[in-house]
């Protein structure tokens, strides 16, 4: 079992629990994302940055899967049409989220459900999810194992 790479997610989460880096991509989603500029072009360069920034929250496995499933393509730049970038982003978005639950779950279940609920899955560790129907599931035990406690 394989622990060492939880920390390391763990490790980022005061970063975004001090409220500064929320507050800043908060104020800068609310703007453009996905919506035109006054010159009739989309705003694709906020939401191209805001993707390439997830890379480090969500991991490189879950990065380059979700870029993989849902774009189909390994780099973003590669994205052409706003729509998917959006897509995109709002996946991405939501992999940080359940990241976030699973960390906390697992802080409440304890480590011994959490290795067991990844042994069924065979992963031996959060960084090898690289989709969000697994990180679901993932969540979604842990969560159950902490209320039938």
């Amino acid at each position: 079992m394989c622990l060492a790479p939880l920390s390391l997610v763990s490790a980022r989460r005061p970063r975004f629990a001090s409220g500064q880096e929320g507050a800043k991509t908060a104020s800068a989603g609310s703007g453009n994302s996905g919506q035109h500029n006054g010159n009739g072009t989309p705003g694709n360069g906020d939401v191209l940055h805001k993707i390439e920034q997830m890379e480090e929250v969500v991991g490189k496995r879950m990065y380059r899967g979700l870029l993989k499933s849902t774009a189909r393509v390994w780099n973003p730049k590669d994205i052409q049409d706003p729509a998917i970038q959006v897509k995109v982003l709002a996946h991405l978005q939501a992999a940080e989220r359940g990241l976030r639950r699973a960390i906390a779950a697992r802080e409440r279940a304890g480590l011994a459900a959490f290795a067991a609920i990844l042994g069924s899955l065979r992963l031996s560790s959060l960084d090898q999810v690289d989709n969000l129907k697994t990180l679901q599931a993932i969540v979604v035990a842990l969560e159950a194992t902490r209320s039938t406690k």
